[in-house]
């Protein structure tokens, strides 16, 4: 066998292993990213610690995690309005639909706890545990958006589905039943 035929089955082997692992790598490699921008920048000085910021850091973060865990949640019931769909059982049998199930479980979970641990931030006045619980609030919003984006991509790759068999059935009816659209 050529040396590039076994680089091409490296490749398609390697593309294989992190789409069925996409769940961890992606949140992984954030969390990764996040650390060395803590540790490298020194994101979170002193100084982002007085009242009117810290109020105002907490009220956003609050905002942004409720309008992601709304879109999550409007995710979830596109997917159970098509699940009377063929293709889509079709997917699920494949074991697609855990993928985007989880994906979209664990955003949502992650963007509520982020809701969580602003409240209580907003609450505390510790200086300490000001700064350990805005490192979390943040690390979950950041892990929320990791699963948000995949989400939508999942969202994406189902709809193009639908679409595809949608279009490949009305094809068939056409042949079969001589169906001309007069629109």
């Amino acid at each position: 066998m050529k040396l590039s035929y076994k680089l091409i089955n490296i490749m398609q082997e390697i593309k294989k292993y992190i789409e069925f692992n996409r769940l961890i790598i992606f949140p992984v490699l954030t969390l990764i990213l996040y650390e060395v921008c803590y540790w490298y920048f020194k994101l979170y000085s002193n100084e982002i610690f007085n009242s009117t910021q810290q109020q105002s850091l907490h009220f956003n973060i609050l905002s942004t995690n409720a309008i992601l865990a709304g879109f999550l949640f409007t995710g979830l019931s596109i997917i159970v309005s098509t699940s009377n769909n063929k293709i889509i059982k079709i997917l699920s049998e494949w074991g697609h639909l855990d993928l985007i199930h989880t994906s979209i479980s664990r955003g949502i979970f992650l963007n509520l706890g982020s809701i969580v641990v602003s409240f209580i931030a907003m609450i505390n006045s510790s200086k300490k545990i000001q700064i350990f619980l805005v490192n979390i609030e943040l690390l979950l919003l950041i892990l929320g958006v990791c699963y948000f984006f995949m989400s939508i991509l999942d969202l994406k790759f189902i709809i193009n589905k639908i679409r595809e068999y949608d279009l490949e059935k009305d094809k068939k009816d056409i042949e079969v039943y001589g169906i001309v659209d007069d629109d």
